[in-house]
């Protein structure tokens, strides 16, 4: 991921206007204004059923985009990930993360369950058309282009993780770099509250 591609997701956070009490809450990672609303979209999962994030309430859901050929920080993520849910033990139990393929015309059905089970927790992969992928990618205000890297053909793209609480809302956007200290802890919190 190139410097011109960082992260939107802090930045959107900023321009939307924090919740004034942040720092005094329980949680580590920055918060999603509850104003701003929760994103949606409509994917298909490796089996080719239908899926929205309605799909998913129930569970502590972490939206990540990425593609399975990225060289980088989408295996260091999911790694990050795989670490948390050691942490977190039974709690791990609540928590579900979705990868969404940035690269949907080269990312196989297979590819992408093998990709995402390595994190050893429960996980779904999602795909569509290029147009739908987009869409998503949009409303979660992640950028991605396809570029040329080193005479290589990849795709550049921002990285975040959007964090769903059990009731379907966005409550938390972490970047990449988070320490998975601070997501175990703030993932903990949210699968400890009843489902409303």
């Amino acid at each position: 991921m190139t410097a011109r591609f960082a992260s939107t997701v802090l930045l959107a956070l900023a321009s939307l206007g924090a919740r004034a009490d942040t720092t005094a809450s329980a949680f580590r990672l920055p918060q999603w204004p509850a104003q701003a609303g929760t994103p949606d979209f409509h994917l298909t999962d490796t089996h080719g059923r239908a899926r929205a994030l309605a799909d998913f309430k129930g569970f502590v859901t972490v939206v990540y985009f990425g593609f399975v050929s990225c060289p980088d920080i989408c295996p260091a993520t999911l790694g990050k990930l795989a670490l948390v849910g050691h942490q977190l033990g039974r709690s791990a139990d609540r928590l579900e993360v979705l990868f969404v393929t940035l690269d949907p015309e080269h990312d196989t059905p297979a590819q992408l369950d093998a990709y995402v089970k390595a994190t050893g927790l429960r996980s779904t992969a999602l795909t569509g058309t290029p147009d739908r992928v987009n869409q998503a990618a949009q409303a979660f205000s992640v950028q991605h282009a396809r570029i040329v890297s080193n005479g290589v053909a990849t795709i550049d793209h921002s990285g975040g993780l959007f964090i769903i609480d059990t009731a379907g809302h966005l409550r938390l956007v972490a970047p990449v770099s988070v320490s998975v200290d601070d997501l175990a802890h703030d993932l903990r919190i949210l699968a400890a509250q009843p489902l409303s």
